[in-house]
């Protein structure tokens, strides 16, 4: 190996190592992502904090992880659940989450969604609370693909509703 190659391959990673997504906890009833909570400023002890104060994303696609910020708030988490190795709360309590989850898994712990659109390819189940929503993607009707919790509702916007199919009142009641 020469020279060069030695100093290529101890030049540090912008990367978050592993462990930091293994002890990462998603929060999906207090709406947290590790110390950071959906609608306030990230928070300095999470490892993509550093990241968020220069740009609006940090995406770790190794890691199936994206979080965006607006206005300097944490304000989106996508997760492609076949890449992320981090742990699930919901109510307090730890539970497992995985891309072997099934829709009626999420059903019988979150119970019944603000919506659940269906078409011939995917199923989207939306938790909303009229300032959160929350989606559990299955894009082959059975598996968990995708989640995502944000403070900018899809379903808030009447026109995507109405692509949706959705019939129900907006904002929905508690």
């Amino acid at each position: 190996m020469g020279i060069f190659s030695f100093l290529r391959s101890q030049k540090p990673s912008n990367k978050p190592p592993h462990q930091a997504y293994l002890s990462l906890v998603i929060d999906l009833s207090e709406f947290r992502c590790g110390y950071s909570k959906l609608g306030e400023p990230v928070s300095e002890l999470d490892f993509f904090a550093t990241a968020l104060s220069k740009r609006n994303e940090f995406q770790d696609e190794t890691h199936g992880f994206d979080i965006g910020t607006q206005e300097d708030l944490f304000d989106d988490l996508f997760l492609t659940m076949e890449r992320f190795p981090g742990q699930f709360r919901h109510s307090g309590e730890i539970i497992r989450l995985t891309a072997q989850t099934g829709i009626d898994e999420i059903l019988a712990r979150f119970g019944d969604p603000y919506w659940r659109d269906e078409d011939p390819d995917e199923v989207i189940l939306f938790y909303e609370d009229g300032l959160v929503e929350l989606q559990f993607e299955f894009p082959d009707k059975e598996k968990l693909g995708f989640i995502t919790m944000t403070r900018s509702p899809l379903l808030a916007d009447g026109e995507q509703r109405q692509r949706y199919g959705v019939t129900k009142a907006w904002p929905p009641k508690s």
